[in-house]
């Protein structure tokens, strides 16, 4: 298992999770038939941090994940679920051994609509880092 199917099975698990987005959490984009409200994520960045001497210590995944509704205070509590299931988190998923994920940074967005009279779409974002050994 990769880190980043770590993170997924972690996240899907989540019954918190599961009520607001079922299964509709999905990789860079949502299909277009999919319904609201919905997870995106991608990876950031995928490093190694070293020790002075050069050894590595542990790698780093940073991912992105956004939550999409029709209403701003649905995608924020989407983002609140998200939080609350990963931050902090430390523990072994399949041959995955998490040792901390820290949320970076949050922002929020609003995707114009396509008609006059529909409202667009909310969205609410974390930035992580998972700290890791493990996987493939």
């Amino acid at each position: 298992m990769t880190v980043e199917e770590a993170v997924y099975a972690r996240l899907s698990a989540g019954a918190a999770v599961q009520s607001l987005v079922g299964t509709r959490i999905y990789p860079l984009v949502a299909p277009q038939s999919a319904s609201l409200p919905f997870l995106i994520y991608q990876e950031s960045s995928h490093g190694r941090t070293r020790r002075l001497n050069g050894s590595t210590v542990m790698r780093e995944f940073r991912v992105r994940i956004d939550g999409y509704a029709e209403s701003y205070g649905t995608a924020k509590d989407i983002r609140d679920a998200v939080v609350n299931r990963l931050v902090d988190y430390a523990g072994t998923v399949d041959n995955v051994t998490i040792q901390d994920i820290d949320q970076e940074d949050t922002s929020d967005e609003h995707l114009p609509p396509i008609h006059a009279d529909e409202q667009g779409i909310f969205g609410a974002g974390i930035d992580l880092v998972v700290y890791y050994t493990g996987g493939d």
